[in-house]
């Protein structure tokens, strides 16, 4: 197993340069930033995660941890791998090698770490009637061939595949993921085919005006007040959030 502690010296040592002081420790709040700015999340969720890939009776022998911050590094900036290994210093294949090795682990959780279920925590149904908020996202790719314009986005104005994602209004965690499909695919076709049969009877879910057509989608233009509405787009914003 790893600590938090001992990720974030793995992530020093990663982006460190050869002329700065091999004993030179950034702050807290730096070190912070470093995270936030190459890698997209915190030393403890990157412990957690290596802690239960390392576990897996099929995992990669040669793994180490800083592999993973190299599926992080690419996840978070979307480059391209020469621009990717300069960051953590080495060379392009090894970065891509290492890096869809670790993106291939990560990917083989979701069954063990996203569960609806998760989104019941904190849920009062006496109150509320929904407990979590779906989007869609679009994410670019190259020029398919040959030519299909069902992979146009609107969003990106390009080729792109889109993902439908869900995350608990109390507990903050991903509860439901769906892709992907090509980008031309509408939000509420996405929904029907895979999230509107996991709802419970009555249960309704928090949407923006690009998911509309099911009476239990609770878009922001019914809330009835200024504050109402104000808690919607908290929601919402939450949501937006996880896409970055």
């Amino acid at each position: 197993l790893i600590t938090e502690e001992a990720f974030r010296q793995v992530a020093r040592d990663t982006l460190r340069r050869g002329n700065e002081r091999r004993n030179h420790i950034p702050g807290i709040l730096a070190d912070n930033r470093n995270w936030a700015t190459y890698f997209g999340t915190s030393p403890r969720v990157a412990a957690e995660i290596w802690n239960k890939i390392s576990a897996a009776e099929n995992f990669h022998p040669g793994a180490e941890p800083k592999h993973l911050l190299y599926a992080f590094v690419l996840m978070k900036a979307y480059a391209g791998d020469k621009f990717n290994a300069k960051v953590v210093g080495c060379h392009a294949n090894t970065f891509a090698k290492w890096a869809w090795i670790m993106i291939e682990a990560v990917h083989d959780l979701h069954h063990e770490v996203i569960t609806f279920e998760k989104r019941l925590p904190g849920w009062n149904q006496a109150v509320t009637n929904a407990c979590i908020v779906v989007d869609c996202s679009d994410f670019p790719i190259l020029e398919p061939w040959p030519f299909d314009a069902s992979w146009w986005s609107h969003k990106i104005n390009g080729p792109g595949i889109k993902y439908e994602v869900a995350i608990g209004i109390h507990s903050g965690l991903i509860v439901h993921w769906h892709g992907w499909k090509k980008a031309s695919v509408s939000d509420i076709e996405m929904f029907r085919e895979l999230l509107l049969g996991k709802l419970q009877e009555n249960e309704c879910v928090e949407a923006d005006n690009g998911c509309k057509g099911e009476d239990c989608l609770k878009n922001p233009d019914i809330g009835k007040s200024r504050l109402a509405r104000g808690q919607k787009n908290c929601v919402r914003a939450k949501q937006e959030n996880l896409f970055g």
